[in-house]
Parts: C-alpha cells; structure tokens; sequence
C-alpha cells in the first residue's frame, strides 16, 4: 500500500501548518492544513493544494533549505485510494495517530476541504 505522511511546518516569517502527503508512484501529492492532526474532527477543514513533493519526504525530519523552516514527522504509515478523480479523492488512512475514512474535495483552483467520512 502507498505511504503517507503528516509534517509540522515552522516556518521563520508565516504561520507554522501542517503538509499532509500522498505517495504517488513517482511524487507526493501535498496539502496544507492549518490544524495539528488531533484537531481533526468530524467538521470539514479548509486545507490548499501545494506543489508535489520528492518522496524523501516521507522520511525527512529537519530544516529545510533557502532559510524556509523546519519539518518534524507528526504522523505516518498507509493509505488506500478508495477512489480518485481530478477533484475528489476517497481514501482509508492507517497512521499512527490518524485513521479512517476521509474526503479530499476540490473547491476551486488550490482551496480543497478535508473531512472525515460519516461511514467510517
């Protein structure tokens, strides 16, 4: 099963967020989320689509190059694609601390809302 991951983002001149990933076979897909993972409820939350990442990410924990932060692992482990369109994915997540059914739906351009599925 592909991986993901969940990494805590300080950044020196912004607000520090979270960047969930997605393996792909030759990228992660990333978003931004402005919650810490146990905040994460039932309510949709407003997350941005961010540029795709190199998979070494799924790994890496430390600062990040150009003056632009810090990234510390939150939570990890697998992901199953339910199901997957352009702008919708389904997807069952077994982390260490996030688990379940959860909706990644497009809005508009890079604004996305992540919520949990009522069926899990």
């Amino acid at each position: 099963m592909p991986k993901f991951v969940i990494l805590k983002h300080e950044c020196p001149n912004t607000a520090d967020h979270w960047d969930f990933m997605l393996e792909q076979p030759d990228h992660l897909t990333c978003w931004q989320l402005p919650l810490a993972p146990p905040q994460w409820g039932h309510s949709p939350i407003e997350i941005t689509k961010i540029f795709d990442h190199r998979k070494k990410y799924l790994t890496y924990e430390g600062d990040i190059s150009k003056s632009r932060g810090r990234v510390t692992q939150v939570d990890h482990g697998e992901y199953r694609c339910i199901t997957k369109s352009k702008d919708e994915w389904h997807i069952e997540i077994q982390g260490t601390h996030v688990k379940g059914m959860w909706q990644i739906i497009k809005r508009k351009d890079d604004q996305w809302v992540l919520k949990k599925d009522d069926i899990s």
